[in-house]
């Protein structure tokens, strides 16, 4: 996200001066190779152990602004916080996120809906105890390019290859996903803006889609007849160790969870600019363009051996293992990268039909 906020940053503030602070990363993957096109805006990047930079930035200079898309735990954060405390920041704003709302009964959640205890409101807390003016930036369901949530790979891999997609329930749920040029726009409407400051702003758009609308958004690219296109429907809690935050083979919640960006439109001025069912034709070409990456040298093919696990035809899985199968075959290694992780997901994806489950899927299930 740090790419595109300097972009959007740069186009409404053109004299304004960025420091960049970026881990230490591979410049030959994105979208660290782009990193160049941002220094040819003037975009200055600093690249190292975000700590050690953040405390030699913070007795080296003043930065008016500082935004936090670093920190994952309120121990992280505190790094930040000391940061625009020494170089007397203006406003701290953090990206935090919008899988804090509880969800259930009224939607689309609003800024004032219940939230849970997690790492992102942990560190809204100690924002907060820190007395800094900050501002909240809750996103949700981002996509695009350079993005490095791939939420839309479960679909494509099955529609792409016209196997069976499983849905939970009957599919109808409501979803809101998100450009990432949209997020970072909102984000940058925020910086800066006095309307914004000590206050808490959803990040998302408001056009929503279904889970099924989505897979036949998809099928409707690749032309897939409607005799071709099937589903499993499957209820979540009948799988093991299911409260909504386990990892799960499906990327969404159970029921429909949206937010409501009004408030950062009314106060900051936010218009989202995407259409997703255009941008999927997009999503479409670049997933063709990269299918079956020659990772470890292996082709993908019915059987594939990987370090961290061996698969082969057919499978027989029951309905309280499924989930764990998942969390070893995608997660099975010590370290991932998107890359991957697409890999993975598309070597299921093209076996998932040949899934024997004593599991009975049904027509829908009811919430």
């Amino acid at each position: 996200m740090g790419y595109g906020l300097c972009q959007q940053l740069k186009k409404l503030h053109p004299d304004l001066a960025i420091t960049l602070l970026q881990e230490t990363c591979n410049r030959k993957n994105q979208p660290f190779a782009s990193y160049g096109e941002l220094e040819s805006l003037g975009v200055k990047i600093v690249e190292g152990n975000v700590p050690e930079v953040a405390s030699s930035l913070a007795s080296s200079g003043k930065f008016d602004y500082v935004v936090d898309n670093w920190s994952k735990k309120a121990d992280n954060a505190a790094h930040v916080i000391d940061l625009a405390k020494s170089c007397g920041a203006q406003q701290l704003l953090f990206v935090s996120s919008g899988g804090m709302y509880k969800g259930g009964g009224v939607m689309p959640c609003t800024e004032s809906s219940d939230i849970k205890t997690n790492d992102a409101r942990s560190i809204e807390l100690a924002v907060e105890a820190s007395k800094l003016p900050f501002t909240f930036v809750r996103p949700q369901y981002i996509y695009g390019p350079k993005s490095n949530k791939r939420y839309l790979d479960f679909f494509l891999g099955r529609v792409h290859r016209k196997v069976p997609v499983p849905l939970p329930l009957h599919g109808e749920q409501l979803l809101s996903l998100t450009h990432i040029d949209d997020a970072c726009q909102l984000i940058a409407r925020a910086v800066g803006n006095p309307s914004a400051l000590n206050q808490v702003f959803n990040c998302g758009t408001d056009r929503y889609i279904t889970y099924s609308g989505l897979c036949n958004a998809l099928h409707d690219i690749y032309a897939t007849p409607n005799e071709e296109r099937s589903f499993l429907y499957y209820e979540p809690k009948d799988f093991d160790k299911w409260d909504g935050n386990s990892l799960q083979e499906f990327p969404f919640r159970r029921e429909t969870f949206i937010v409501s960006p009004s408030k950062a439109k009314h106060v900051l001025g936010f218009a989202p600019k995407h259409s997703l069912l255009k941008d999927l034709v997009e999503e479409v070409e670049e997933y063709r363009s990269c299918e079956f990456p020659p990772r470890f040298g292996i082709p993908c093919q019915r059987t594939h051996t990987h370090p961290s696990y061996s698969i082969s035809p057919p499978f027989l899985l029951s309905s309280n293992s499924l989930s764990r199968f998942f969390a070893v075959a995608v997660f099975g290694a010590d370290k991932w990268g998107v890359e991957e992780l697409r890999y993975d997901l598309e070597i299921i994806a093209s076996l998932d039909h040949l899934f024997s489950l004593d599991y009975s899927f049904g027509p829908t299930y009811q919430t």
